[in-house]
């Protein structure tokens, strides 16, 4: 698999880095745009950042509308809401993180044009963590009192987890859910005891002793 064609993953220092501004986009940027989206169709996500796909650069594109966002900055920022969210980068983790409630974002097009938009809800949530995955913030790091969760099979209880690689555009009953999982060319956690797919949480206090209760059967 080509550079910019997969998408990196926790704990690879290329996460880590804050991207640069980005001027006088050329063939080869529109290009990379446009592989950007593939990417991101693939793995059926909400929104993708260059950095993600090795490509250290301010620039992040949606699925919305197929908005590009280029050199963007949030002008504005209003309320404050704890966002429930995943990440491409880290496979079945979630991890609730604090999000202003609405943001204004000024932002470039793909020909230079500068524009701004004000947002709320889910779709100011998804800018806003697009945006920390420009300046090299993860989920985990902006999650409140964060903690790796054990991968620890909810199936059987047992800590027998291996990696492995799920086929893309397949569908796998995950504890008795349907789960589209999309991902290819994703490692995986699965259960070495039992075969069920594994998920890890980034929980905080509030939530941990629920969710130990849960694994160990209690409720």
């Amino acid at each position: 698999m080509r550079r910019h064609e997969r998408i990196y993953k926790h704990p690879d220092p290329m996460l880590h880095l804050k991207s640069d501004p980005l001027h006088d986009i050329d063939v080869i940027d529109r290009r990379l745009i446009k592989s950007m989206f593939t990417v991101m169709d693939k793995v059926k996500g909400v929104g993708l950042a260059a950095v993600q796909v090795g490509w250290p650069v301010r620039l992040f594109v949606l699925q919305n509308k197929r908005q590009v966002f280029i050199n963007p900055v949030i002008t504005r920022r209003e309320g404050s809401v704890i966002s429930q969210e995943s990440c491409l980068s880290i496979p079945g983790t979630i991890a609730r993180v604090p999000r202003a409630e609405e943001i204004t974002l000024v932002a470039s097009n793909v020909e230079g044009v500068r524009w701004n938009q004000t947002m709320k809800g889910l779709l100011a949530h998804v800018v806003q963590h697009e945006m920390d995955h420009l300046d090299g913030i993860l989920i985990i790091d902006k999650a409140p009192n964060y903690r790796p969760f054990p991968w620890k099979c909810m199936a059987c209880a047992k800590n027998e987890v291996r990696l492995t690689v799920i086929p893309y555009d397949c569908e796998c009953n995950v504890h008795g859910v349907l789960h589209p999982v999309h991902l290819d060319a994703l490692e995986i956690p699965i259960c070495s005891a039992c075969g069920e797919l594994v998920f890890t949480v980034a929980v905080d206090e509030q939530i941990e002793t629920a969710l130990e209760d849960m694994l160990d059967g209690r409720t």
